[in-house]
């Protein structure tokens, strides 16, 4: 077993080091505790999405709370200017695969017109040695690491045709036993300067403020216990939130499904934060402590504007207006100018205000 586990490791230090990857110049700092000013722009990236963003849209762009979960940022540069993107890695299927090849193909776009290549940065956090716990956070970071060298060395025709654009550099990398101390997960997110590309660590002492946040984090946190596309499909993808442009900032929330069953009722009925921890929790033994209180207020949102379903089979539908307008409409939310109210709306209009 030791011999795997020597032989593994070094097949993964290897894949690191065909990306330009270098130990000793990673020195990617952790983030002060107040690591966002009252007046800067934060897109802020949930579990399971993917953005895009320009320095005129926000000024920085970040996620957080990842355990088992991968944080994954690519900063880059060139005459037409600067494009960052960010996502929250929960899952290693042929989907999330797909988004992250669909995240390079922003950048190859957002490029295109460079005559030469184009040099890119990239940076990996999140996940923990969690072998003895399952190994859901070992196999992403893995799954990650393996995508991030095939597309560098041009794995498929795809990415090598990609590639004669962007060339990536691999600047950050904690993951996994490089990112663990006392069996817990050290770095838990990232936060990223659209302006300079500088990288911040982000630890469980780290918290987002309300505004901060973001908009309709009920409905967006949904997808992880409702993974259907507006026509009811089962998916494995990372969804896109927000496009690189010249506005001020446009968060889309694209239609989906909210479904539950007989299980989302169960979990409701418990009281035990332990207890509930353990059922909906991938790293129930290091998760923060607003878990718990986030995943209620997912609950209760979805089965409060969810259909009941057993199997395929609707049980129940809600006598409200669909928020999705069954499939068809988009949720828009448009960054207002800062301002003292910082209401965010409910979700339920198309053109929001999002501070």
């Amino acid at each position: 077993m030791t011999d795997c586990f020597n032989d593994f490791t070094s097949h993964m230090e290897k894949m690191k080091n065909s990306m330009g990857y270098s130990e000793d110049e990673d020195n990617t700092p952790i983030a002060p505790l107040s690591f966002v000013l009252n007046s800067a722009r934060v897109l802020n990236v949930l579990q399971g999405e993917v953005a895009h963003c320009t320095p005129r849209q926000q000024d920085e762009i970040l996620s957080t709370d990842a355990t088992t979960c991968h944080i994954v940022a690519v900063w880059s540069s060139s005459q037409k200017g600067v494009l960052c993107s960010l996502c929250h890695v929960d899952c290693c299927g042929e989907g999330t695969q797909r988004g992250l090849d669909e995240m390079m193909d922003v950048h190859e776009s957002y490029h295109w017109e460079e005559s030469e290549s184009v040099r890119a940065e990239a940076h990996i956090t999140g996940g923990y040695d969690d072998g003895d716990e399952g190994g859901t956070s070992d196999g992403i970071g893995e799954f990650v690491l393996r995508w991030m060298n095939d597309w560098v060395s041009g794995g498929s025709d795809v990415a090598g045709r990609r590639r004669r654009r962007i060339i990536l550099t691999l600047r950050t990398c904690r993951i996994g036993k490089g990112n663990t101390r006392d069996r817990r997960p050290i770095a838990r997110g990232l936060i990223l300067n659209t302006l300079s590309g500088n990288a911040r660590l982000l630890t469980e002492r780290h918290h987002l403020d309300g505004w901060h946040l973001g908009p309709a984090l009920s409905l967006r946190g949904c997808r992880s216990y409702s993974p259907y596309d507006s026509s009811g499909s089962m998916v494995e993808r990372m969804w896109s939130i927000h496009p690189p442009g010249d506005d001020g900032g446009v968060i889309f929330i694209e239609p989906y499904r909210l479904c539950y069953n007989e299980m989302f009722l169960m979990l409701l009925t418990i009281e035990n934060d332990d207890l509930l921890t353990t059922y909906t929790s991938t790293s129930p033994k290091v998760e923060k402590s607003n878990f718990v209180s986030n995943v209620r207020e997912c609950l209760h949102y979805l089965v409060k504007n969810g259909e009941k379903i057993d199997g395929e089979h609707i049980l129940e539908r809600k006598d409200k207006v669909d928020i999705f307008d069954g499939g068809s409409r988009w949720i828009v939310y448009k960054r207002l100018e800062y301002s003292e109210e910082r209401c965010l709306n409910n979700g339920n209009g198309i053109d929001n205000g999002w501070c």
